[in-house]
Parts: structure tokens; C-alpha cells; sequence
């Protein structure tokens, strides 16, 4: 087996003030024969995966912001690269 960093990306959405509001999945890294498998393994945990909701400076979003943003269903992370570590 070798070892994969999955990397996702990270949706974001603008809330009424004009903020951007980001969901920030970190780096998934898979052990997996090949990239194919490491993509089906990473797009059969994304269901339980942990997010930081974030501005787009990184910071943190205030009570009503994160109240606002929370009111938009789990926004599902897509696969931005697969790269062999």
C-alpha cells in the first residue's frame, strides 16, 4: 500500500453582511494501492468528516454569522487533488 494526501476543497457561501463564509476540510491522508482507490476511500468518509467554518481571512465567524451559515444544509466537499506521499 502506498500513502495519499487527498486534498478537498473548501465550498463557501456569502452570507447577507457580504461575508464569505468558508467550509475548511483539512488534508485527508489515505493509505490505498492506487489514486483511484484512495478517491473512492476519501468520497466514503466525506459524510463524517469535520469542518472549521471560517471567513474568507481565516478568521472565525461571529455568533450570527455561524447561526446564518449553519442554516445552509452540510455542503459536501469535492476532491481537489490525490497526490502520493
Amino acid at each position: 500500500m502506498k500513502s495519499y494526501e487527498v486534498g478537498l476543497t473548501a465550498p463557501q457561501i456569502e452570507l447577507s453582511n457580504g461575508t464569505i463564509a468558508m467550509f475548511w476540510y483539512s488534508d485527508q491522508e489515505i493509505e490505498a494501492n492506487n489514486k483511484t482507490e484512495a478517491r473512492k476511500i476519501v468520497n466514503k468518509m466525506i459524510d463524517s468528516l469535520d469542518y472549521d467554518l471560517l471567513d474568507e481571512n481565516g478568521d472565525t465567524l461571529t455568533t450570527e454569522e455561524r447561526l446564518e451559515a449553519n442554516e445552509y444544509a452540510y455542503i459536501e466537499p469535492k476532491i481537489d487533488y490525490i497526490e502520493e506521499i
